[in-house]
């Protein structure tokens, strides 16, 4: 399982300990990182940086993001950017652990998300692991499916469109369509 880690770049010099055990634990636990940049990234680097460079750090985060399996992020010192970070995984239909240390405030914006792929959980650095193994087990029931199919290339031009003009992804719209359709048919029970 590859995994996204996300974490507030002004937030290591409080929580660099935290980030340090919880990327220790993740890789232990045989999880594969797509990200290690809270670690190798100071925050006056980003803060610094040309247009040029922010563009670049963006589209890695969206490539890193959109290659992970899950997104585990870390908001004890809550950030505009770990935010952003978490709505494109919700968007892209990624589970995400949210992790906060014992004591620190829930983002308020979280407790409002209405999904089961968003987990929100208190941690220690002496429980961590506990928690990890814990939680990423209970995600990962809830992990997208990927299923492709072949479109007519008017279809292909409509969901283009709605892409655009409704400003939806492609993907969310067709799984929101097919969810209605659900929710219509009184015959399917899951299984």
């Amino acid at each position: 399982m590859k995994i996204y880690f996300a974490a507030s770049l002004s937030g290591k010099a409080k929580y660099q300990k935290n980030y340090e055990r919880i990327i220790d634990v993740l890789t232990g636990l045989g999880y594969k990182l797509v990200s290690d940049h809270v670690l190798n990234t100071e925050y006056n680097q980003v803060r610094d940086a040309s247009d040029k460079e922010l563009v670049k750090y963006y589209e890695r985060t969206l490539k890193n993001i959109s290659s992970a399996d899950l997104v585990v992020a870390e908001v004890s010192q809550p950030t505009i950017g770990i935010g952003h970070e978490i709505s494109i995984a919700l968007e892209k239909n990624k589970p995400v652990l949210v992790l906060q240390v014992s004591g620190s405030l829930v983002p308020q914006i979280l407790k409002a998300v209405p999904t089961n792929t968003v987990r929100i959980v208190k941690y220690t650095l002496e429980n961590i692991e506990e928690v990890l193994t814990q939680e990423i087990a209970n995600l990962k029931g809830s992990a997208p499916i990927r299923f492709n199919f072949f479109i007519s290339p008017e279809i292909n031009d409509y969901l283009d469109w709605i892409s655009r003009v409704k400003r939806v992804p492609r993907a969310v719209y067709l799984r929101d369509l097919l969810g209605k359709e659900m929710e219509k048919n009184k015959e399917y029970k899951p299984l």
